[in-house]
């Protein structure tokens, strides 16, 4: 699984130049297993993210074996308005 995950996190998409900066904001990162991620984020996935609560704050929901930062950084786009429909 974890030769999987290596292989994927390798074709994570970088995001769009209007999106790929810092978020103006609290980050919180919670980590889970590949299964509880995919339930957490409503299908098969890494990670995702969200902003949560009433002060903004990016949720990140991450595998830990497949943090990286170009996870890391795909995820913070989103919450920087990316839309999770991208290619």
């Amino acid at each position: 699984m974890i030769t999987a995950i290596a292989l994927a996190v390798g074709f994570i998409a970088a995001p769009p130049p209007q999106f790929d900066h810092a978020f103006r904001g609290r980050t919180v990162i919670q980590y889970g297993t590949y299964a509880g991620v995919a339930a957490m984020c409503g299908g098969p996935a890494y990670g995702c993210s969200f902003i949560g609560g009433q002060d903004g704050v990016c949720v990140m929901k991450l595998v830990r074996e497949a943090d990286s930062p170009r996870l890391r950084r795909h995820e913070r786009a989103h919450c920087n308005g990316w839309p999770a429909w991208h290619p």
